[in-house]
């Protein structure tokens, strides 16, 4: 997920950053510009400062020229060196450098020194001068580089003293001798001559190896040594902080002279106190407006998200429900047309959750509330300790009405139920549960009674059994009616429904027009339940639990035991022994049976291998169910089966009740036609209590009829009962069906039978349902010791399936 920022942020930061993108490129610019004047200004200053020194030198050299020259040509100091007399020479020249003192010409600030420097030089070596430090012998630096000119000026250092010298030749008589004259330089001569304080003069040369000032109008050596090593042009203004700043630009005078250097310096110190003055100035105005900027775009950017802010808080509002826009302060068009459809969709919004909270909490139908609203409600009466009755309708025929009248007659009959209903209590108390079934909830006081809650029940029930017009028809209602009240027969909404459900329930099993919860009740439909999920996980497990008995079918023709019938036998680790019917029902009511009926066909044809493998050629017949009969999965499951276990369809009899075959008859014939296509033998079972039509009884593709034993039990006692069990022989035969007697119990029944043609009995006379190996070894008693009328083993319940 890409990271968020809010609008306010990002109108500040944009703001900012276009501010300080201009001040910056603003103050860049002028920064740069700036520099590049200074520089340039302090270039051309600079190119000034060395002319006007550069001019002073040529005047002083001048002036000494014009004094060397005077007394070079003076006749006694030509003759005395001339005739090599040494001392008078020195005497002539220590004349003319006293003259000189006394009478300067070159225009210089000569009085500081009480006599200029004259010297005598022939060859490379000093023949006399007027200082001590320049003795006859002596080789001056100045003399090496004078070359062959005829004239040469430079600066001459002696001991700590420094001297601008000019050396030209004796004359044409003497063209090897040079004769020298300078005058001791100080500070002051250079000051003089720099009216402006930030430039100055150091003269340079060479001491004991290193690069030294001689003179300097500096303050101290050590700016005269930084002003030497400066370079000459200044560096860039625009630097980084810390960055040490340059104090000076150094540049010398022409090319130098020997091994003397002039430099003039500018002191740069006031050229960045300026221009860092200006640089603050610049900053402090970009901060300011930068501080400005950030005031005004807080300012501006709050203006226009807070009213944004205070529209998402009301969209979180709306997400709650809260459909109230609070007033919103703001001067943008924009943001007000915008708050304008908010608080359209707002109203939009609210009236259409009210629309779909109705709808989601009532029946468009008949506008009771559903089941989860109800719910809700019993829930809310129970945390509020509130008594109440909870009444429960089921109108019965409503899928018959909605067929034989129409669907619109049926919506007709249900609204005018929650009419009844409804004049009884408020309609918020009334709710609809499923397609025929309404719930009335009526609150009773703490000090209601018995015989007060009866007159309520009368009530309703009174106004619900009265007659009904439906699209001009008049239609008697019958319905049944669930009660159950809380805190007496409850603790929560849970228990309420549960003990609400199991109650109605109860009335449509038993068929009562009200029944009031009794306590208890709830066990019974405890221990369905877990019977139900215990038989599930039982045909899961296989764990032995279930077992199959067989009772045995006696051809009464030959004597023999031909068949047998296949009963289920359960008994629980727990609950004991289950009955057949009890487990079955459950089972057939939940769709469990046809798990059951899979099982009961793979234990069968096991079983049938048994036999086989004792010699025993026996029909073994299953019982099924209706759904199992609609079962498609199951042939293909019995077939499989059948296969596995290399046995013939012939060998397994499908018996099916009367009353499931006559609930759908074209369905049941088409269904067991296709089990005869397989080779299946086919029986109804129980006939004589579904009271099946002999017509529908003749298309039957069935094998066998197997008369209910209720016939047969007092047959020999009943006039009626032999009559039909006559007829029904008789009948059976013509239409080619075998007859099968269950429930025979005596010797006297089952000659009776054997008389009137019976072909197979089956009951107690014969023997109990018994497991299959203990069914094996009577099987094979009874072939060696078959008595037609023997004795029975005695009176028994008889076995279902």
């Amino acid at each position: 997920m890409e990271s968020a920022y809010s609008l306010r942020s990002q109108v500040l930061a944009f703001t900012l950053v276009l501010v300080v993108g201009a001040l910056l490129a603003t103050f860049t610019t002028l920064l740069k510009r700036s520099d590049d004047t200074l520089r340039y200004l302090v270039d051309t200053r600079m190119e000034g400062a060395l002319t006007s020194v550069s001019h002073m030198l040529r005047q002083r050299e001048a002036g000494l020229l014009s004094q060397i020259s005077a007394r070079v040509a003076d006749p006694q100091l030509q003759q005395a060196i001339s005739a090599g007399d040494l001392v008078a020479a020195e005497r002539t020249l220590a004349a003319l450098a006293q003259d000189a003192a006394l009478n300067p010409e070159s225009g210089t600030s000569s009085d500081h020194l009480p006599e200029p420097l004259l010297f005598v030089v022939a060859g490379d070596d000093v023949l006399f001068s007027n200082h001590p430090e320049v003795t006859a012998g002596n080789t001056l630096p100045l003399v090496e580089t004078l070359g062959e000119d005829l004239q040469s000026t430079g600066f001459l250092p002696l001991g700590p003293h420094l001297y601008h010298t000019v050396v030209r030749p004796l004359g044409p008589e003497n063209p090897a001798t040079w004769v020298g004259m300078g005058y001791r330089l100080s500070a002051v001569d250079f000051r003089t001559l720099l009216s402006d304080p930030l430039y100055s003069v150091t003269l340079s040369g060479q001491r004991d190896g290193q690069l030294s000032p001689w003179l300097s109008t500096l303050p101290d050596a050590g700016h005269a040594l930084e002003a030497i090593h400066a370079p000459s042009q200044p560096q860039s203004l625009l630097r980084l902080p810390l960055v040490r700043t340059q104090r000076y630009i150094s540049r010398p005078v022409g090319e130098g002279t020997g091994a003397v250097s002039v430099i003039v310096s500018q002191d740069l110190s006031g050229v960045y106190d300026g221009y860092e003055q200006m640089r603050h100035q610049v900053l402090l105005l970009a901060t300011l407006f930068i501080l400005l900027t950030i005031m005004g775009g807080f300012l501006i950017a709050r203006r226009l998200t807070r009213p944004v802010s205070q529209l998402t808080q009301t969209l979180r509002d709306i997400a709650q429900a809260r459909f109230t826009v609070p007033a919103i302060r703001t001067t943008s068009a924009e943001v007000l047309h915008l708050l304008q459809a908010f608080r359209l969709m707002s109203t939009r919004l609210s009236e259409r959750e009210e629309r779909i909270v109705y709808h989601a909490t009532h029946d468009s139908l008949t506008g009771a509330m559903n089941r989860d609203a109800v719910t809700e409600l019993i829930e809310d009466m129970v945390a509020s300790d509130t008594p109440f009755l909870l009444i429960g309708v089921q109108i019965a025929g409503l899928k018959s009405i909605n067929e034989n009248l129409g669907l619109e007659a049926g919506d007709a009959c249900l609204r005018q139920f929650a009419d009844r209903l409804r004049d009884n209590s408020n309609q918020d108390f009334l709710a609809r549960q499923s397609a025929d079934e309404l719930a009335l909830i009526i609150p009773l006081g703490d000090d209601t009674r018995e015989q007060t809650q009866e007159r309520i029940i009368h009530a309703v029930t009174g106004r619900l059994s009265k007659p009904m017009q439906v699209n001009d028809i008049g239609i008697n209602p019958d319905f049944y009616t669930a009660v159950i009240s809380y805190p007496k027969q409850a603790e929560d909404a849970r228990q309420m429904w549960r003990r609400f459900s199991i109650a109605l329930e109860h009335a449509i099993s038993r068929n009562q027009r009200v029944y009031v919860y009794e306590e208890g009740l709830d066990q019974a439909h405890i221990r369905k339940t877990r019977i139900l999920r215990d038989l599930k996980q039982v045909l899961s497990d296989n764990d032995g639990q279930l077992k199959l008995y067989y009772q045995p079918k006696m051809d009464l023709s030959s004597g023999q035991i031909t068949k047998a019938e296949a009963l289920i036998r359960w008994h629980h680790p727990e609950l004991g022994f289950i009955p057949p019917d009890y487990f079955i029902e459950l089972a057939e009511q939940t769709g469990l049976i046809r798990q059951v009926t899979r099982w009961v066909v793979s234990q069968v044809l096991r079983d049938h291998s048994k036999f086989l493998a004792r010699s025993l050629s026996l029909q073994l017949s299953v019982n099924i169910s209706a759904s199992d009969l609609a079962d498609t999965g199951l042939k293909k499951h019995i077939h499989s089966e059948v296969v596995e276990h290399k046995a013939k369809p012939s060998d397994i009899c499908l018996e099916i009740t009367e009353r499931d075959m006559m609930t759908d008859v074209d369905r049941s014939v088409e269904l067991l036609n296709d089990y005869r296509r397989y080779g299946f033998h086919l029986a109804i079972d129980d006939y004589g209590v579904g009271y099946s039509a002999l017509s529908k009884l003749s298309v039957m593709p069935v094998d066998e009829l197997k008369i209910d034993k209720s016939f047969i039990l007092q047959l020999i006692q009943q006039r009626q009962d032999q009559v039909i069990v006559k007829s029904t022989i008789a009948m059976a035969h013509e239409l080619g069906m075998k007859v099968v007697a269950e429930g025979v119990e005596d010797e006297d029944a089952m000659n009776w039978l054997a008389d009137r043609g019976c072909d197979f009995v089956q009951g107690y006379y014969l023997s109990r349902a018994l497991p299959v190996d203990e069914l094996i070894e009577w099987c094979q008693v009874f072939a060696q010791h078959y008595a037609p009328l023997g004795e029975g083993e005695g009176e028994g319940e008889g076995d279902t399936d």
